[in-house]
């Protein structure tokens, strides 16, 4: 089922209600480390550069992905010569899913999330704080020395050229109340212990973000306040239902090659 988009002139098939958390994850990678690209026949695809260190955040992205984008499964790609992989799906639904999307690079551009992505992220701060930290983001162990002895804590960093994303940032902390600090023109830090230890309620070691998961995530997110992107009452319709794939009986093969 076609129709006109609520946000834009496209044509493209109706979305089911897509998570609220599952978004706002997906939103902070897009945000850190993701771009969308133009093909042909009006599809797009989203891309997101990751380590290839943390298969639990590769894992996690992907997942991330096949469920915002629904008709379309996700890929991950080794970059070749780099210890970095791209994970992407293709949909003609990216550029309303993130109209943040445009030409060049985002410290470029002015960044505004839109009032209904607002709403997602004042409903899933967290994960979306998650999201910004697992793309442009770490957690490390700082090592001081003062008076002849050694103290060391677990701080967060985020580092990014946007300003706007910066404010993104400090805006989901403050839903939280966790206290940051603007360390450099382009990074900022969370290093008290109490906000550390709020932070790692969502967020933790990059290492460990396969455990973390089944942590943040709920199993009954609210949809995303889409207008005209509601599903049927009694359940998807037809037309947007997963379909097999094609029966091959009664179609001539191949011959294999000599």
């Amino acid at each position: 089922m076609s129709s006109n988009c609520a946000f834009c002139d496209r044509r493209h098939r109706q979305l089911p209600p897509i998570p609220s958390d599952r978004y706002a994850y997906l939103l902070g990678m897009y945000l850190g480390d993701g771009c969308i690209s133009e093909q042909q026949r009006g599809v797009t695809r989203l891309r997101v550069t990751l380590d290839a260190r943390y298969p639990g955040i590769i894992n996690e992205c992907a997942d991330a992905l096949e469920v915002t984008a629904v008709f379309n499964v996700s890929h991950v790609q080794p970059k070749s010569g780099e210890r970095s992989v791209e994970v992407g799906a293709s949909s003609k639904a990216w550029p309303c899913l993130f109209p943040q999307h445009g030409r060049g690079p985002k410290h470029l551009r002015p960044i505004a999330l839109a009032p209904w992505q607002q709403a997602v992220a004042a409903q899933q701060p967290g994960l979306l704080l998650r999201g910004l930290l697992h793309s442009d983001g770490c957690r490390v162990i700082n090592r001081i020395t003062a008076s002849g002895r050694t103290y060391s804590y677990p701080r967060y960093m985020f580092t990014n050229a946007s300003v706007d994303i910066q404010r993104i940032f400090c805006e989901a902390c403050d839903a939280l109340g966790i206290a940051w600090t603007q360390m450099r023109e382009r990074a900022l830090s969370v290093a008290r212990r109490d906000s550390v230890a709020a932070l790692d309620r969502f967020v933790g070691p990059k290492s460990l973000a396969a455990e973390s998961a089944a942590l943040v995530y709920a199993d009954t997110a609210p949809p995303l306040a889409l207008s005209r992107w509601a599903a049927s009452p009694h359940g998807w319709p037809r037309s947007l239902r997963r379909r097999s794939p094609r029966s091959t009986r009664g179609r001539a093969r191949r011959p294999p090659r000599a």
